[in-house]
């Protein structure tokens, strides 16, 4: 031991008195790892109480002391040692010391104590097995067992079959003890939970009555058993490593080593792990040897493994920094696994047993096989020299005989398919009849002629004298030699009996498998240690070699894993002679390799990935998860719960398939189609509606017919698409790239990307989601996907934008009349039709809204009821369509707040003096006097403008007639102010001249307007001679067909105006004017 601390003291000394006490209680058990304080300038390694799980990596393997009491072997210090292995506890109790007053107690442990460590400080691994066992006196460890042994005398033997008894083997996951009952070990099992709250039931130790025992905790702090190992050879250096022969499941590993050593691999997935021994795995020891050559075997396919080598030699071992190969994708394999050939000097071998049935199936990335080929098998030794050629034939696999030459040497052999990355093995065993015959064959070469002449070499029934003196004993088995003879290393002078003959140990008894097929150096299958790992070592041979005298040679996986049942019931029951695939074209052997060195699969993608390498959609995912959980019944994936594995609040892991936001899907405007068809599946009865033709529900194990060509918009919402009106899907008529009457921006290549770019590019059209797909998609621009912009998944429901009269507001105003509106992306004209005014800036409160009758329909924004009017220039109906008179006084538009209007002098049309094009009825504009149109009506043309100049009158299409430039009825402009005090016109306005004859007649159709009332039959704009026109205002005695004087007067009284004044002292003559002259004619016509 190395001591923690020593500390010096210079006091003065005080009396010590040292008592020596011997355990008077001592139990066995299991309690679980120390936690450890590790090495620090406090601590060097200290053990506290608290209880770990154990480690499997620092398990020794061997015959370790039973549980329970073992007070007796701890007496003295006689290589009776009690055994323990990681995760045991010793429980101590000792007799307790009255503490004197005033004094103080200090323990310390006194141990006679061996520990065998599993890896140097630098993590070098030495071992993990016991023997050979120390003992007081060897000259060094590891000691040479042919100069000196462990004591073998009669107490020590009595010893070790006494007290040893607890038998730990690698590859259990449990201890048990000489009559094979289970004992825990300490892995996390229901017996390990017990075990923590006491000890395993065994032997318990008892407890002296009335010793007053008082417990010690652990306090011993340790650093590390130091071991001084004298005289090491040195084994010089690893040369020539090399990984050759790779196959889908293996390697062989070679290097060459300066002396005769005990060698074994390290590999694993990962460098640094192998370079440091963790996580990994050890291969079969090659003992004994220079030029190393072990096989890995059971490793996944297509995987790059790291390798480290290990020769030891003399208890020093040298390694080297890791290799690496990467394994080969399964696609060819033998049938049968090995092969027997003859020694050397006997007969040639049986032709059946040395004809090698080769298969392949080379496959595309899907991991379908690939028809019409004719692959070419080239057989090859372990060390790369080519034993022959075969060319394949078949639909896949593809597959031939080859006969291989006899007395080949042993080991494993390798079938490469040219041109393509796999290659299966195969095994050659020599026939083991020349251990025992010197002769040739029998004539009669058959399992039922020969299996009956052999017995079983086991069973000896023979008397084994005690060396010591004793009764001796009978030994039935050789398996029962180990109970001294193998597991500690025997002593170095017993060696195997050579007086008798065979036959007076090993008596007659009926011949089993084992007895020829077993290796009986460590009583595995004699195949797998050497080729494989053998996955049917577990069970009986004739599970599938039938029995000895009917024997199976080759066969095939169904003879014990049938579909309707099964005769072992530890495997799969669907297992067929080709199975897998939905089509049953699969062969075992192509996932699980050859018979005995089977690969048992994990299920895990890595697996799947080895055939079907151009998958890429799982994102660590079980492929079962989709596919069915009996990897020998694969289904296709699928089924009616697309959120299942769509979703992302729920997604299964896969790297390559699509999610959609359930939550925000479920409040998208799609979200409630179809579902008279959800059948209890709620909103996913939506995406049927889209991506499966018919609407209905997916069948299980399936996908819809259209999971990658889903309809698209305009398939249910144009007229003419593929499924028009689908699930009540409102047909779009108007504001889309080929409306009927109102278009949208037409310069988009498809009516697709016309909605696209309101319902995809309008962010406030789209759900906020958590959709992570991207892309583009050729039917649509966004993908199979959807995208996180799919209006098909994540389209706002926009009532808000409905412009239906009911009860809603006209929403026209949102993209119409907002500058800022973000759909001016898809108008024809963005700055104007984002910003179209109402109808009249001077009489906005009579506006007619959008959807009036009179305007643009009713209807929703995409419905065929809402039109653009078509209004060509000149016009008037469309116009008087609301301003004119409905026949009863009204306007046609009951709002209106103007007036009854006509076209003036019915030949004027309304868009000539007010629209200038057919834009400008929003708004509606006014004809100026420079001959241009704006909102102003203070500057708008008025009568003078057309009946006094020539200004507009290239707008205006009849030529208006012309008067006078000074319209003052004479030429005098101030006359009408002269007859009266109360003028009848305002002089510098002349306008108001034209208003006081004829009043406002702009919007008349008669612009004659006061005038006509008493017209009678003068003619409108005849010459002044030919009428009587002036005697219809100035003389009270005009009569002119119907109408006199009285309808004149009559009507400006009715105006509240002046009636114009009389010339022959009439009723409205102006007297009181000084100059007025009464007037008295022959003819009062215009030309007298």
């Amino acid at each position: 031991m190395v001591l923690d601390k020593i500390e010096l003291d210079d006091s003065r000394p005080v009396p010590v008195e040292v008592k020596i006490l011997k355990p008077s209680y001592a139990d066995l058990h299991h309690g679980g790892s120390d936690s450890y304080i590790y090495p620090n300038l406090e601590h060097r390694l200290h053990a506290s109480d608290t209880i770990n799980r154990d480690s499997l990596a620092s398990y020794f393997y061997g015959n370790f002391t039973k549980y329970g009491n073992v007070l007796p072997l701890l007496g003295e210090a006689d290589d009776r040692f009690v055994i323990m292995r990681h995760g045991d506890e010793l429980k101590l109790e000792f007799p307790a010391m009255v503490e004197k007053a005033g004094s103080r107690r200090k323990f310390f442990l006194y141990a006679d104590v061996y520990y065998s460590i599993k890896k140097t400080v630098d993590g070098t691994f030495l071992r993990d097995t016991l023997g050979p066992l120390p003992f007081h006196g060897m000259s060094r460890y590891p000691y040479n067992t042919s100069v000196e042994n462990y004591p073998y005398d009669k107490e020590h033997l009595e010893y070790l079959k006494e007290w040893n008894t607890r038998i730990c083997e690698k590859g259990r996951n449990y201890c048990y003890d000489a009559t094979g009952k289970e004992i825990d070990t300490g892995i996390e099992t229901l017996h390990n939970f017990l075990s923590r709250y006491g000890f395993i039931p065994g032997e318990p130790a008892e407890r002296i009555p009335g010793n007053g025992s008082e417990e010690i905790h652990r306090s011993l702090n340790t650093n590390y058993v130091e071991l001084k190992v004298n005289n090491q050879v040195n084994i010089g250096a690893i040369t020539n490593l090399n990984a050759s022969s790779v196959t889908s499941t293996g390697s062989f590993i070679s290097w060459n080593n300066d002396v005769q050593s005990d060698n074994r691999v390290y590999y694993g997935l990962n460098e640094a792990d192998v370079n440091n021994f963790t996580n990994g795995n050890w291969s079969a020891w090659s003992n004994g040897t220079i030029n190393v050559n072990i096989r890995l075997s059971g490793l996944q396919a297509n995987a790059t493994y790291y390798y480290k080598p290990q020769s030891w030699y003399s208890g020093s071992s040298i390694s080297t920094s890791a290799g690496n190969f990467t394994t080969l994708m399964p696609g060819a394999w033998t049938s049968p696994a090995e092969y027997m050939v003859s020694p050397a000097g006997w007969t040639g071998s049986p032709a059946n047993f040395r004809t090698v049935n080769i298969s392949a199936v080379p496959r595309n990335g899907n991991g379908r096989y690939i028809p019409g080929l004719s692959p070419e098998a080239v057989i090859y030794n372990s060390a790369g020299t080519e034993m022959g050629r075969a060319n394949l034939s078949g639909a896949g696999p593809y597959f031939n005989n080859f006969t291989l030459p006899d007395y080949l040497d042993e080991g494993k052999y390798i079938v490469s398919i040219t041109g393509y990355p796999f290659a299966g093995e195969f095994s050659v065993l020599k026939w083991a009849c020349a251990n025992c015959h010197v002769n040739n064959y029998p004539s009669n070469f058959t399992a039922e002629y020969l299996h009956p002449k052999h017995q079983d070499p086991t069973y000896v029934h023979t008397f084994h004298p005690d060396p010591y003196g004793g009764a001796g004993w009978y030994v039935d088995y050789t398996t029962e030699c180990t109970s001294c003879h193998s597991l500690y290393g025997p002593p170095f002078w017993v060696t195997h009996p050579q007086n008798n003959s065979c036959s007076s140990c090993h008596l007659s008894r009926p011949l089993v498998c084992e007895n020829c097929h077993n290796d009986i150096t460590t009583n595995n299958s004699y195949l797998s240690p050497r080729y494989g790992i053998d996955k049917h070592a577990g069970q009986a041979c004739g599970n599938c070699h039938g029995t000895l005298t009917s024997m199976i040679t080759k066969p095939s996986c169904p003879t014990c894993h049938p579909r309707p049942g099964s005769n072992l019931t530890s495997v799969p029951d669907s297992i067929e002679n080709t199975t897998h695939s939905t089509q049953q074209t699969v062969p075992c052997g192509l996932c699980h390799n050859r018979e005995h060195d089977v690969k048992t699969l994990t299920l895990e993608n890595k697996d799947c990935k080895s055939c079907h390498t151009g998958i890429s959609h799982d994102g660590g995912d079980r492929c079962t998860s989709c596919h069915g959980s009996d990897p020998h019944r694969i289904l296709k994936p699928g089924g009616p719960a697309c959120l299942g594995c769509h979703n992302t609040t729920n997604p299964r892991n896969f790297s390559n398939i699509h999610f959609i936001d359930g939550a925000s899907f479920s409040m998208g405007v799609h979200a409630s189609m179809n579902s008279n068809n959800a059948s209890g599946y709620g909103i996913n009865a939506s995406c049927w509606a889209c991506h499966n033709s018919s609407g209905t529900v997916v069948a299980n194990n399936s996908h819809p017919d259209r999971r990658d060509t889903p309809y698209i918009c305009t398939d249910c919402h144009l007229a003419g698409g593929n499924n028009s009106g689908a699930y009540n899907a409102p047909i779009v008529s108007n504001h889309y790239r080929n409306g009927t009457s109102i278009r949208a921006l037409d310069n988009k290549t498809s009516d697709i990307a016309s909605c696209i770019q309101c319902h995809e590019n309008v962010s406030e059209m789209i759900i906020p989601n958590t959709d992570p797909d991207y892309g583009l998609f050729a039917g649509d621009g966004i993908g199979p996907t959807g995208g996180n912009t799919s209006f098909y998944h994540y389209g706002r429901p926009r009532n808000d934008l409905r412009i239906l009269n009911s009860g809603m507001a006209d929403n026209c105003s949102y993209c119409h009349q907002n500058a800022s509106s973000a759909f001016a992306v898809n108008m024809a004209d963005p700055a104007y039709n984002s910003s179209i005014s109402n109808h009249s800036l001077r009489y906005n409160a009579s506006n007619p809204g959008c959807t009036s009758q009179q305007c643009h329909n009713t209807g929703w924004i995409h419905n065929a009821t809402l039109t653009k009017p078509n209004l060509t220039l000149p016009n008037s109906s469309f116009c008087l369509g609301c301003h004119g008179d409905n026949g009863n006084g009204s306007t046609n538009f009951s709002n209106m707040t103007t007036g009854v209007r006509a076209m003036h002098n019915n030949s004027v049309n309304c868009t000539e003096c007010h629209l200038n094009n057919s834009r400008s009825i929003h708004p509606m504009t006014y004809l100026q006097t420079n001959n241009s149109f704006n909102t102003s009506n203070s500057s708008a043309v008025n009568c003078l403008t057309c009946h006094t100049t020539t200004d507009v009158d290239s707008t205006i299409l009849r030529y208006p007639p012309k008067i006078p430039l000074s319209p003052a009825h004479s030429d005098k402009a101030s006359n009408g102010s002269l007859w009266t005090s109360g003028r009848y016109w305002n002089s510098s306005n002349m306008v108001t001249a034209c208003i006081y004859c004829h009043n406002d007649t702009k919007h008349n159709a008669t612009a004659l307007g006061r005038l006509a009332n008493w017209k009678g039959n003068n003619t409108v704009n005849s010459t002044i001679s030919s009428g009587n026109w002036c005697s219809g205002c100035h003389y009270s005695g005009y009569s002119s067909g119907e109408e006199t004087y009285g309808n004149m007067s009559a009507s400006f009284v009715s105006a509240g105006l002046a009636v114009p004044p009389e010339i022959t002292n009439g009723t409205y003559a102006p007297y009181s004017f000084p100059r007025y002259y009464n007037h008295s004619l022959t003819d009062y016509s215009d030309a007298t």
